[in-house]
């Protein structure tokens, strides 16, 4: 665009990422008659403009995403699919390297596979989690969001398996609604990695409807159950009649 530019009467520019976590969004340009002009301070002010421009953006497209995310759950009562989606876009949204998502059992005592992305078929194999061994788990279902370098075996039921995998960090959000827990969702780092707040919070929201899809189909098919316990009721009255 030198023609334009020249055209503009603009003599020179400078060009600073809009870069958050390692990844770039876009870019700021500041044109400037002179570039040797500008001072220390002045290249420090753009970098925190372009620091804090790649924050609003973030923000808005996480939010944009949460809004489609809530879409894709409330368009189906099929919790494998819906919960694969959720996950997928999870990891995509904040660069994590995997995520899972683990449901209690009836008893409350194991933590079952309901969905999972970017983990070995090696990794997902090893196991139920049990409740009682999983003490990061424990602080999740209590309400705590728990961040832990998976390298620290205190606290993992399977630490083998999670070195194995190269994970590095784990986030842990709770799935609780109304005061209940109905599982857990994890985020998987193979790098060194600070969850912030952005990321926190963006996962509790993300848990937050999850937690609510899941009753959503707990009751879908405790209706469809009672559903087809009438019909067989209901035919083996009509076999009653005809017998008489």
């Amino acid at each position: 665009f030198a023609a334009a530019a020249a055209t503009e009467g603009l003599r020179a520019a400078v060009v600073v990422p809009l870069a958050l976590r390692g990844r770039v969004l876009g870019l700021m340009r500041l044109f400037v008659d002179d570039l040797d002009a500008l001072t220390d301070e002045q290249y420090l002010s753009l970098d925190v403009l372009a620091a804090l421009g790649a924050f609003t953006i973030e923000k808005v497209r996480l939010h944009d995403s949460l809004v489609r995310l809530a879409e894709s759950l409330n368009a189906s009562l099929e919790l494998g699919p819906m919960l694969q989606q959720v996950l997928q876009t999870t990891v995509d949204e904040m660069g994590f390297t995997a995520a899972a998502i683990r449901l209690l059992d009836r008893e409350g005592q194991l933590l079952k596979l309901a969905a999972a992305v970017g983990l070995s078929e090696e990794y997902l194999a090893k196991g139920e989690v049990e409740l009682a061994r999983s003490a990061v788990d424990q602080r999740a279902l209590a309400g705590e969001i728990v961040v832990r370098r998976a390298g620290e075996e205190a606290g993992w039921q399977y630490p083998e398996e999670l070195a194995r995998e190269n994970i590095q960090m784990v986030l842990v959000v709770p799935l609780i609604l109304r005061g209940v827990p109905k599982g857990v969702l994890r985020a998987y780092s193979a790098r060194p990695r600070q969850f912030g707040p952005v990321a926190q919070q963006y996962l509790r929201s993300v848990a937050g409807m999850v937690a609510l899809a899941v009753e959503k189909a707990e009751l879908h098919a405790a209706l469809q159950s009672r559903y087809e316990d009438l019909k067989l009721d209901l035919a083996e009255w009509y076999q009653f009649l005809a017998l008489g």
